[in-house]
């Protein structure tokens, strides 16, 4: 097993037991909201005023990626499968893509969504669900294109975090 840990001040940890844990010395110069892992070598963080990083050696070291916004990003996966994409969600209803997990191209958005805060992402590695503020969730089936989902909640919720029982979709 590999876990890697990700701190306020932008440091990242390692562990192979998920109880001892090593500083890997490196850094995002950003909290990081989210790590996710795309099955095969690359791991992707995301964080504060859109810094979005890649590290394709378990965090030795960390390069940072393109991506659209300055905004923050509060969640990310990676959905394989018929997809074959990182996903990037964050504020004000942004969503980008990427095919390697550095290049962030922005997602087309339905209207409905504007300024909303979007928390969390997850995949099945067929369809996509994103949510966030107001009850906003959101599906694709191709990490580009999204729609809202209609729900029998009132708007006032406040949606954080999203999963599938899928293992392996997204996550090491």
């Amino acid at each position: 097993d590999f876990w890697v840990m990700g701190y306020e001040d932008g440091s990242f940890f390692t562990s192979s037991n998920a109880l001892t844990r090593g500083d890997t010395g490196t850094n995002a110069a950003s909290t990081i909201n989210a790590i996710a892992y795309d099955g095969t070598s690359r791991w992707a963080s995301v964080g504060q005023t859109g810094k979005v990083y890649y590290s394709d050696d378990n965090f030795g070291s960390v390069t940072r990626a393109v991506y659209p916004w300055t905004s923050n990003v509060f969640g990310l996966c990676y959905a394989g499968g018929s997809i074959n994409k990182w996903i990037a969600v964050g504020a004000t209803g942004r969503i980008a893509h990427s095919p390697d997990g550095i290049n962030f191209t922005a997602s087309t958005m339905p209207g409905v969504v504007g300024s909303t805060h979007l928390q969390a992402v997850a995949t099945d590695n067929t369809t996509l669900v994103a949510v966030g503020n107001n009850n906003m969730i959101l599906t694709s089936s191709d990490g580009t294109n999204w729609v809202r989902v209609s729900s029998s909640a009132s708007d006032g919720y406040l949606l954080y975090a999203v999963a599938c029982d899928i293992v392996g979709a997204g996550m090491r």
